[in-house]
């Protein structure tokens, strides 16, 4: 799969970011979500990272 991330993908991820309030919850998801996307543990974390950030939550790290 390319490294960019199609327009349903993004929506799913905004709207999981929006539902998460905590790192340890993304722990949880990350795994089905990852397998469902077709993307690594490490990217889809990543991706959510990124976008708690946009909404200025700064330094929300997920745990490994």
């Amino acid at each position: 799969m390319s490294n960019h991330y199609t327009e349903d993908e993004k929506v799913i991820l905004d709207w999981i970011t929006s539902k998460i309030s905590h790192p340890d919850e993304m722990k949880a998801i990350t795994p089905a979500l990852s397998q469902v996307l077709g993307r690594t543990n490490g990217a889809v974390r990543h991706q959510i990272e990124d976008r708690k950030k946009l909404q200025g939550i700064a330094g929300w790290i997920i745990p490994k």
